[in-house]
């Protein structure tokens, strides 16, 4: 059963999550944000920029208000303030990233396209693998049926039988 962790949100096994106590909250949090917690009190100059991750980042159907409260205190009074925001307007945002997204889809398309070529050019290889060696096989066959070199042979072994038998 999965769950989410109280601090960043990610998902976690219910296992995995253990309660842990700071600015008079306790939560259920993944082993990550445990160490990293205790790794804050420890030394919060080393790790605010994990603080101002976790702080931006939105969890708000999953983090209690709470939480975020104790988060931000936390944070305040070791004088880490919050990354700015973008000020540009998400319909710019939009815009840039569908600039970003098409030669992406056109890549992902031609390795498509690669890929399958690929993948007909190893199919036919293994056909011939089996084949080819059959096809030789055969008309190797045939051309010692039709020279009579075969029977050659089948009267050679016989001879070596008839003298094996005699001694």
């Amino acid at each position: 059963m999965e769950s989410r962790c109280a601090i960043c949100g990610s998902r976690t096994q219910e296992m995995d999550l253990a309660e842990i106590k700071f600015e008079g909250v306790c939560v259920k949090a993944c082993p990550y944000c445990r160490k990293q917690l205790a790794q804050f009190k420890q030394n919060p100059e080393h790790n605010a920029e994990w603080l101002a991750n976790v702080l931006c980042r939105d969890v708000q159907s999953i983090r209690t208000p709470e939480t975020t409260a104790a988060l931000t205190r936390l944070a305040y009074r070791n004088h880490i303030a919050r990354p700015a925001e973008d000020k540009e307007p998400p319909a710019k945002k939009a815009a840039a990233a569908q600039n970003h997204v098409e030669p992406l889809e056109r890549r992902v398309e031609a390795l498509e396209n690669q890929l399958h070529r690929l993948k007909r050019r190893l199919m036919i290889s293994k056909i011939l693998e089996f084949v080819l060696p059959l096809l030789v096989a055969l008309v190797l066959l045939v051309v010692l049926l039709r020279s009579g070199y075969l029977q050659n042979i089948f009267d050679y072994f016989s001879t070596l039988e008839d003298l094996a038998n005699q001694m």
